[in-house]
């Protein structure tokens, strides 16, 4: 069995299917592979384009709804769909054919590392194209031979796209759940995957977690080979004890009690979950320095649990300097004990409410107020039966 090697299409919608048409065939050099009706509503087209071949991980398709306002960017949406190019000269290119055309775009910038070049299409969908200049991950797909595009400079597929969300402290929810699921999905299958589940173990919590998954050849052939790999690593180490020197000396360290010690400390879900949001909280920074309407959303999102507030201020000086440090932080202990007052100021009504002089007073914002109160002590929700 394979691993899951990326992002398989993106959809969105546009307010004009022959403009779509015209800006993707003629002005992006991606070929339309297909064209059919969704399925709900057959006086709606959905446009399929992709690279030369029609390639899983290259398709951007699109609903046309006729005359459909432009969308309002705000949060819970994916804002951004990046395209992929073969180098960073390919981007210069670009940057020329995109202002003779006069698409909006924002020149040509650096984004962790790699060259892209943000732009927008005529509905204000944004994109961005993203240099393969340096990229030795997953293959790209095959530019369409027959476009309009050289092919050195053309498409090759889709690249990493943003999602901008406003519930930032259940964002480590939704990465627990689906490294849980990847945990015990094809990938146990897959040779690095389980040399790393073999050498981490989990902890408690997400060994139940696994376990719940209902796959249980699948638990089996983890669990065996992890004991396999604890097993032989005890089995070498208890080897390697030294012999006590004297009731006054100091004793050795034990080498099975250490390892054991790091294994009760190591998870792979936790791992995994780890550098997920890692890259989220480094995405954080660099739009922080980087995107002034980022800056406006930040400064009016609704607050972080105690959890992302103590990991915003240990990660401010490693991310930014000098003034950059000193204005994230004010901003973010005013956005954090703003809302941690407005909670409160919930929580205080929803105890009131059990007052009886309170009765017929409405209940304003306070009837969801304690799992909003107990995500921003703990980061933790409290699902209603």
């Amino acid at each position: 069995m394979k691993s899951l090697k990326g992002i398989h299409h993106v959809t969105a919608i546009t307010s004009s299917a022959e403009e779509n048409y015209k800006f993707f065939t003629y002005t992006l050099g991606m070929r339309l592979v297909k064209k059919t009706v969704n399925q709900d509503d057959i006086q709606t087209y959905h446009l399929f384009f992709a690279d030369d071949e029609g390639n899983a991980g290259t398709d951007m398709t699109f609903f046309d709804f006729p005359g459909i306002p432009k969308g309002t960017h705000g949060t819970d949406e994916i804002y951004r769909t990046s395209f992929r190019v073969p180098s960073d000269e390919a981007l210069t290119y670009w940057e020329k054919r995109l202002t003779r055309l006069n698409v909006q775009h924002d020149g040509i910038q650096e984004q962790f590392g790699v060259k892209v070049l943000p732009f927008v299409d005529f509905d204000d969908q944004q994109y961005q194209l993203i240099s393969d200049e340096n990229n030795q991950g997953i293959a790209s797909g095959k530019p369409w031979q027959d476009g309009p595009i050289p092919l050195e400079y053309a498409i090759t597929g889709l690249g990493p796209i943003h999602i901008r969300t406003a519930y930032f402290s259940h964002m480590k929810d939704v990465l627990e759940q689906n490294a849980v699921e990847y945990t015990m999905g094809p990938s146990y299958m897959e040779d690095d995957v389980r040399m790393e589940t073999d050498r981490l173990g989990f902890c408690q919590k997400h060994m139940r977690q696994v376990a719940g998954q209902n796959n249980k050849l699948g638990l089996a052939l983890v669990v065996k080979t992890h004991m396999d790999k604890v097993i032989k690593d005890v089995e070498k180490l208890s080897k390697k004890r030294e012999k006590p020197k004297g009731i006054l000396k100091k004793a050795p360290q034990d080498p099975v009690l250490e390892y054991l010690r790091n294994l009760e400390s190591s998870c792979f879900v936790c791992n995994r979950i780890e550098n997920s949001f890692g890259r989220y909280i480094a995405t954080i920074f660099y739009l922080w320095k980087n995107d002034d309407n980022f800056r406006k959303t930040y400064e009016n999102c609704k607050g972080f649990c105690n959890e992302h507030y103590r990991i915003l201020i240990e990660e401010a000086p490693k991310q930014l300097s000098g003034n950059n440090i000193e204005e994230f932080l004010k901003i973010t202990d005013r956005v954090y004990l703003s809302n941690m007052d407005r909670v409160r100021e919930d929580v205080e009504w929803f105890i009131n409410k059990f007052d009886y002089r309170y009765y017929d007073e409405p209940w304003k914002n306070a009837k969801d107020s304690l799992p909003r109160a107990l995500t921003k002590l703990n980061g933790i929700v409290e699902k209603e039966e």
